[in-house]
Protein backbone atom coordinates (compact mmCIF):
# COMPACT_ATOMS: atom_id res chain seq x y z
CA UNK A 1 0.00 0.00 0.00
CA UNK A 2 1.20 3.84 -0.96
CA UNK A 3 0.88 6.67 1.50
CA UNK A 4 -0.42 9.31 0.22
CA UNK A 5 1.53 12.83 0.78
CA UNK A 6 -0.97 13.99 3.24
CA UNK A 7 -0.67 10.64 5.11
CA UNK A 8 3.42 11.10 4.90
CA UNK A 9 3.00 14.90 6.50
CA UNK A 10 0.51 13.56 9.30
CA UNK A 11 2.80 10.66 10.27
CA UNK A 12 6.06 13.13 9.91
CA UNK A 13 4.40 15.69 12.32
CA UNK A 14 3.13 13.10 14.96
CA UNK A 15 6.82 11.56 14.87
CA UNK A 16 8.38 14.66 15.90
CA UNK A 17 5.52 15.50 18.37
CA UNK A 18 6.58 12.16 20.05
CA UNK A 19 10.03 12.89 20.57
CA UNK A 20 10.32 16.06 20.99
CA UNK A 21 10.55 17.49 24.64
CA UNK A 22 9.84 21.05 25.64
CA UNK A 23 11.69 22.97 28.29
CA UNK A 24 10.91 26.90 30.36
CA UNK A 25 13.08 29.34 31.52
CA UNK A 26 16.78 28.73 31.57
CA UNK A 27 18.73 25.99 33.42
CA UNK A 28 20.56 27.62 36.34
CA UNK A 29 22.76 25.38 38.97
CA UNK A 30 21.03 24.19 42.03
CA UNK A 31 24.13 24.80 44.56
CA UNK A 32 21.21 27.07 46.43
CA UNK A 33 22.88 26.07 49.75
CA UNK A 34 25.51 28.35 49.04
CA UNK A 35 23.30 31.01 49.26
CA UNK A 36 24.67 34.00 51.80
CA UNK A 37 21.85 35.41 54.01
CA UNK A 38 22.24 38.97 54.62
CA UNK A 39 25.66 39.25 52.99
CA UNK A 40 25.81 38.44 49.24
CA UNK A 41 24.86 40.49 46.56
CA UNK A 42 22.27 40.40 43.89
CA UNK A 43 25.48 40.93 41.33
CA UNK A 44 27.18 37.63 43.37
CA UNK A 45 23.43 36.32 43.09
CA UNK A 46 23.61 36.83 38.99
CA UNK A 47 27.20 36.28 38.69
CA UNK A 48 26.30 32.18 40.08
CA UNK A 49 22.15 32.06 39.06
CA UNK A 50 22.39 34.61 35.67
CA UNK A 51 19.57 36.90 34.83
CA UNK A 52 16.50 35.89 36.56
CA UNK A 53 13.23 34.49 34.66
CA UNK A 54 11.31 37.07 36.50
CA UNK A 55 11.63 39.92 38.55
CA UNK A 56 9.24 41.68 40.52
CA UNK A 57 8.71 43.44 43.74
CA UNK A 58 6.97 41.11 46.20
CA UNK A 59 6.31 42.30 50.65
CA UNK A 60 8.08 45.40 49.66
CA UNK A 61 11.43 43.32 48.83
CA UNK A 62 13.44 43.21 45.47
CA UNK A 63 12.38 39.62 44.78
CA UNK A 64 14.27 37.85 41.99
CA UNK A 65 12.44 33.82 40.42
CA UNK A 66 14.77 31.02 38.56
CA UNK A 67 12.32 28.76 37.04
CA UNK A 68 13.14 25.93 34.73
CA UNK A 69 10.91 23.16 33.53
CA UNK A 70 11.24 20.08 31.33
CA UNK A 71 8.18 18.86 29.72
CA UNK A 72 8.21 15.85 27.59
CA UNK A 73 5.36 13.46 26.40
CA UNK A 74 5.92 10.13 28.01
CA UNK A 75 7.48 11.49 31.07
CA UNK A 76 6.64 13.25 34.23
CA UNK A 77 6.94 17.24 34.29
CA UNK A 78 10.28 18.21 35.77
CA UNK A 79 10.69 21.67 37.50
CA UNK A 80 12.61 23.37 39.95
CA UNK A 81 11.95 27.15 41.08
CA UNK A 82 14.77 29.38 43.31
CA UNK A 83 12.76 32.58 44.52
CA UNK A 84 15.61 35.09 46.42
CA UNK A 85 14.28 38.50 48.33
CA UNK A 86 16.61 41.11 48.29
CA UNK A 87 16.91 43.44 51.74
CA UNK A 88 17.14 47.42 50.43
CA UNK A 89 20.73 47.40 50.14
CA UNK A 90 20.80 44.69 47.42
CA UNK A 91 21.69 41.54 50.07
CA UNK A 92 19.77 38.26 50.45
CA UNK A 93 16.96 38.52 52.81
CA UNK A 94 15.54 34.98 52.52
CA UNK A 95 14.92 32.13 49.73
CA UNK A 96 12.93 29.34 48.81
CA UNK A 97 14.11 26.66 46.36
CA UNK A 98 11.97 23.67 45.24
CA UNK A 99 12.34 20.93 42.78
CA UNK A 100 11.34 17.38 41.66
CA UNK A 101 14.29 16.49 39.65
CA UNK A 102 15.93 13.47 41.74
CA UNK A 103 19.51 14.71 41.80
CA UNK A 104 18.32 17.99 43.18
CA UNK A 105 15.84 16.43 45.87
CA UNK A 106 18.44 14.21 47.07
CA UNK A 107 20.37 17.77 47.88
CA UNK A 108 17.40 19.00 49.59
CA UNK A 109 17.10 15.93 51.66
CA UNK A 110 20.74 15.98 52.61
CA UNK A 111 21.65 17.46 55.98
Amino acid sequence: MKMKPIQLAILFCSLIFLCSCTTIGNQFASDFKNIKINSMSRNEIESIFGFPFKAEFLFGMKTYFYRYAKISPFSDLKFKELKIHFNSDETVNSYTYSSNFTKDKKMIYEK
